[in-house]
């Protein structure tokens, strides 16, 4: 590490930032903590990555978990993404493998965000992120998980369900892949089908009911009243089981269009 061009001074200015810095590091953050202005604070911050000490990673921003000898892997990068893409949360198939929904996930971080990024898929520090937008009024159904000295937004596993229900991309696969999920939800100690019911109202989305009740009546028949709920209060028109497959078959009593092989597919999730 090249360290011959920084003096005991940006030394101790760079302790000072990293006692308050969790991992990221940004100019307006540095300049308030050591009292100094933008200009000056960004030419410190430039100069320490120019020693190694630092390692930029968007503009204006700098990670510190390197020089600290943290492993960018699990909890810290959902930290990372946190510090980078708040408000935020992490969801889809990252929580569901966090609450033992799910046995694989993949190892890009799921992280759900009101920003608007114009790159959804932004690799930072070898580190692969999947970026999904959504409303302030999607943000609840939240739990924070305590990393260190903070907490990360994550999606309780109710929230996670309805997630994925919404779009069955952020399963990681297909509405089969988030089938299977539920029939774990179901017989975990999470299960909660009345929360699950009033999550898929408060997103106010026609295409989760659907796919609820459809799901439920064919998963857990015992759930007749919320099968019955979601049936009720269903939009009008057809939406697809699953918009990444092929249909063939209309249900009509839930306004699904499904795929001709649905029951042998459903039959493999309710078996396992």
């Amino acid at each position: 590490m090249v360290t011959a061009f920084i003096g005991k001074l940006d030394h101790q200015r760079l302790s000072s930032i990293l006692e308050t810095c969790q991992q990221t590091i940004s100019v307006s953050t540095a300049a308030e903590i050591l009292k100094m202005s933008s200009q000056d604070a960004a030419k410190l911050l430039s100069r320490l990555t120019v020693a190694g000490l630092l390692k930029r990673i968007k503009r204006g921003v700098y990670l510190s978990a390197v020089q600290q000898g943290d492993s960018l892997s699990g909890m810290n990068l959902w930290l990372l993404a946190q510090n980078l893409f708040s408000s935020c949360y992490v969801g889809g198939y990252s929580a569901a493998k966090y609450w033992g929904l799910k046995e694989e996930g993949d190892d890009k971080v799921l992280v759900i965000t009101t920003n608007k990024p114009r790159n959804h898929f932004p690799i930072i520090n070898g580190a692969q992120f999947v970026l999904r937008t959504v409303s302030q009024e999607a943000m609840f159904g939240l739990q924070a998980v305590p990393h260190r000295s903070s907490k990360i937004l994550i999606s309780d596993p109710s929230k996670t369900m309805v997630d994925m229900l919404l779009d069955p991309r952020l399963g990681g696969g297909t509405i089969f892949d988030v089938a299977s999920m539920l029939a774990c939800y179901l017989k975990s100690g999470h299960r909660n089908v009345e929360l699950l019911f009033d999550y898929a109202k408060q997103l106010r989305s026609g295409a989760v009911l659907k796919r609820l009740g459809f799901l439920l009546d064919q998963l857990e028949p015992s759930e007749g009243n919320i099968v019955s709920l979601c049936k009720l209060l269903k939009s009008e028109g057809y939406i697809k089981l699953d918009p990444q497959l092929g249909v063939d078959k209309l249900i009509t009593r839930f306004g699904i269009w499904v795929p001709r092989n649905f029951k042998e597919q459903l039959h493999k999730v309710r078996d396992n």
